[in-house]
């Protein structure tokens, strides 16, 4: 901690550490502000495709411009590491929101639809996300529903012209609101994205998953069962609710 990055960034402490990447909140040193540092792993940065499928993802934050995803600042090396710079966003998490408080109809259609707004934007750059979630999804502090809504994490998103850095016959996302050709490990569309928010609009408005099971037993579910009657969990949403969503689910 407090090392300097791109000759501007103090790392202050860790956010989150994954798979493959660390997240760091960092101190703009020139202008005061707090800004989220990402980078890899200390031991991926031997693989030889780590550093252009970082710097791919950089790419592809830093085209993107909606006020529902935050925002990249800036990318570059740091030697032989590879950091991307992004505005720092405060707030909860759809998954951990709706774990202890249930939103109303019209909010979650009012997420819902700003979710779709960021990610039209997206798709007209030709980026398609991948891992729509309810923990990809957040509430900003202090801010009201639509305005306070915001999309993380496109690091696993493709681009259209972008090399591909995963396996023709791999799947990537999260299983329980993986569109069924995701599962399937084929290509995905845009209609992918629409598919898993369509799912996490059930998990929103019901506090369950669209199917149950596990890991397994989801993916197959996702591509061979017919949506279910997840309206009956909550029996007072509208039915033109239920047939919108649905319409999100079709295979």
């Amino acid at each position: 901690m407090g090392s300097v990055v791109l000759g501007r960034y103090r790392v202050e402490s860790v956010v989150s550490i994954g798979g493959g990447g660390v997240v760091y909140r960092a101190l703009d040193c020139e202008t005061g502000d707090l800004v989220i540092v990402k980078t890899v792993r200390d031991a991926l940065l031997g693989v030889p495709t780590v550093a252009p499928r970082f710097l791919r993802e950089a790419r592809i934050t830093m085209r993107l411009r909606h006020p529902a995803i935050p925002r990249g600042i800036t990318a570059g090396m740091s030697g032989a590491v590879p950091f991307l710079v992004m505005e720092y966003v405060r707030g909860q998490d759809l998954y951990g929101l709706t774990r202890s408080v249930r939103l109303s109809v019209p909010d979650a259609l009012r997420v819902g639809g700003r979710v779709a707004e960021a990610l039209s934007e997206a798709h007209a750059q030709g980026v398609v996300h991948r891992d729509i979630k309810p923990e990809n999804i957040m509430l900003l502090d202090g801010a009201e529903i639509p305005q306070g809504v915001c999309v993380l994490d496109f690091g696993i998103a493709f681009c259209a012209d972008e090399p591909r850095f995963t396996a023709k016959d791999s799947f990537v996302g999260t299983p329980e609101f993986m569109s069924p050709e995701q599962a399937r490990g084929e290509a995905v569309t845009p209609a992918s994205d629409l598919y898993a928010l369509g799912a996490t609009l059930v998990w929103v408005l019901t506090g369950a998953t669209l199917y149950a099971g596990h890991t397994l037993v989801q993916l197959a579910s996702h591509q061979e069962l017919p949506v279910p009657d997840w309206r009956a969990r909550r029996p007072e949403i509208p039915e033109v609710v239920v047939r919108a969503i649905n319409a999100l689910l079709e295979k």
